[in-house]
């Protein structure tokens, strides 16, 4: 993505967990901040991995998260507590604690960034903000942590039944293990009962025979299960038995530049006729209200005949893998379709022939059958 490119908005709108794979999957340098009406929490992210976590909630303070973990004692913490508003501010490690065995201070800087992960994953109202730009780590006390290996531990506390149920699917539901394991599944610490789940996932089978044989209770193995889509260990298998196709962001980003191209090219006949604004700003609102996801927010589309692909991908990444590719070329093939209809209906002959030949040439079909 571009730097300094700012997505907001609900927290109810995401899948926190399908972000922070975004993110790591796209190796994305950035700051991903979530905030409720008390306090903001904030996970910086460098390269796809987590190097800092800070948060303005004083109950989640490194002295607190020591204290927590027995790393210091009561008589140390209440003596710096009032040195503590500069850690709160700029991330680094008061000076009291600098005397701490390293050993020690690193536990401590780690288990509060577990902390600050878990307390996110599980906020469901407040709203969020992701700047992928270069950041300071300047005064931090920084780590490199790999965002499945925190995923997957944290994901196995977390109680959100309505969330895991409508990321596994129903009990006749099918899943299997993935053509294509990421590398970090050596990485997992798995104990035998859940690298046996995983292994059953071998032979394709539905949720309910999986949830048979798994050693685990009905809830643990379908958070488990939850845990292993989400991560792209597993994936969901379609009515005929194959595996759905999951389309990584980089083929959903070669995509949107190809029909992009298209929509510029059409864009550029359209927008020499009299009134182009009127008719470009009536097709935005026709594809806004049958895409408000993927069209809502695409002013340049009616401006310059060019889709804003980091924004799309946004968009994108919040859908199941799985859906993504359908949802995609679901709404290109309208917008492709609104942008022939408009040069069959006004441009005159000449170019009307040389836009469906341009079509044609690239698409492998006449305009309106682009499916």
């Amino acid at each position: 993505m571009s730097e300094d490119f700012v997505l907001e908005g609900q927290l109810s709108d995401i899948c926190l967990p399908t972000i922070l794979m975004s993110l790591h999957n796209d190796r994305e340098t950035g700051i991903l901040e979530i905030s409720d009406d008390l306090h903001t929490k904030r996970l910086f992210v460098q390269e796809g991995r987590i190097v800092h976590a800070s948060s303005t909630d004083p109950d989640e303070g490194l002295a607190e998260c020591l204290l927590r973990r027995d790393l210091i004692s009561l008589a140390h913490y209440l003596e710096v507590r009032e040195d503590l508003q500069a850690e709160t501010r700029g991330g680094g490690v008061p000076t009291a604690f600098r005397s701490l065995e390293p050993d020690r201070l690193q536990e401590g800087v780690e288990g509060r960034l577990r902390d600050l992960a878990l307390s996110m994953l599980g906020m469901k109202v407040g709203r969020y903000n992701l700047r992928l730009a270069p950041f300071s780590a300047m005064n931090m006390m920084t780590l490199s942590t790999g965002i499945p290996q925190l995923l997957f531990e944290l994901m196995q506390t977390m109680t959100c039944w309505g969330r895991i149920y409508a990321g596994v699917g129903d009990p006749d539901t099918r899943l299997t293990l993935s053509a294509r394991l990421p590398a970090f599944v050596a990485d997992l610490d798995m104990d035998t009962d859940q690298a046996h789940l995983m292994d059953l996932c071998r032979s394709g089978m539905p949720v309910s025979a999986l949830v048979e044989a798994s050693y685990m209770p009905p809830f643990q193995t379908y958070r488990l299960l939850w845990s292993f889509i989400i991560l792209g260990l597993v994936v969901h298998l379609d009515n005929s038995g194959r595996e759905e196709e999951g389309t990584t962001i980089a083929a959903l980003e070669e995509t949107l530049e190809r029909y992009n191209d298209l929509y510029a090219y059409i864009h550029s006949k359209l927008a020499v006729l009299p009134g182009a604004d009127a008719l470009f700003g009536s097709m935005m609102a026709e594809l806004a209200e049958r895409h408000p996801r993927m069209a809502g927010r695409q002013d340049g589309l009616g401006q310059y005949g060019k889709l804003d692909v980091d924004l799309a991908l946004w968009e994108l990444r919040k859908l199941p893998e799985d859906t993504r590719a359908r949802e995609l070329m679901a709404f290109l093939d309208d917008v492709l379709d609104a942008f022939t209809s408009a040069a069959g209906s006004n441009l005159p002959p000449g170019a009307r022939e040389d836009v469906f030949a341009y079509v044609r040439t690239r698409t492998g079909s006449p305009p309106g059958e682009q499916q």
